[in-house]
């Protein structure tokens, strides 16, 4: 059973709010330290979350030691050349999660709990299966 707390990650995540991946995504460069996977380009999408629940609080580069701070590397569906072509294009599929890391503790925020990283690992198993479904008929909501 899917837990309320991956169910809100993943709203959030398809989302276009202020605070979500999809906003965040359109203000970052790909390539980059998030390097590409199998030929194509990726983007790090850095995020604050809870870190009792793992409850995704926000997608940005900030820093809040309030919060556990993770980072989604999510595959373009194209390469792009220019940032107008990613912008007009790149959002006209849902993106999949192809690797993460929980970088809590220190200056980077608090520690995570174990429950915290099962939820984040859930939530990215949960978005890529939303993606795949999405993708398989058609609908781009981004």
């Amino acid at each position: 059973m899917v837990s309320s707390v991956v169910k809100e990650n993943v709203k959030l995540m398809a989302s276009a709010d202020e605070r979500g991946m999809r906003k965040f995504l359109n203000t970052e460069s790909h390539g980059g330290n998030a390097s590409s996977y199998k030929g194509k380009l990726c983007v790090g999408a850095n995020f604050w979350f809870e870190s009792e629940t793992g409850k995704i609080m926000e997608f940005t580069t900030e820093t809040d030691t309030r919060f556990s701070t993770g980072i989604f590397k999510v595959q373009l569906a194209e390469n792009f050349l220019d940032v107008e072509q990613y912008n007009a294009r790149a959002m006209a599929k849902y993106l999949s999660i192809v690797g993460y890391e929980i970088i809590s503790g220190g200056v980077w925020g608090k520690q995570a709990t174990a429950q915290a990283e099962v939820a984040i690992q859930e939530t990215v198993k949960l978005y890529n299966q939303f993606c795949e479904a999405m993708n398989r008929r058609g609908i781009f909501k981004w």
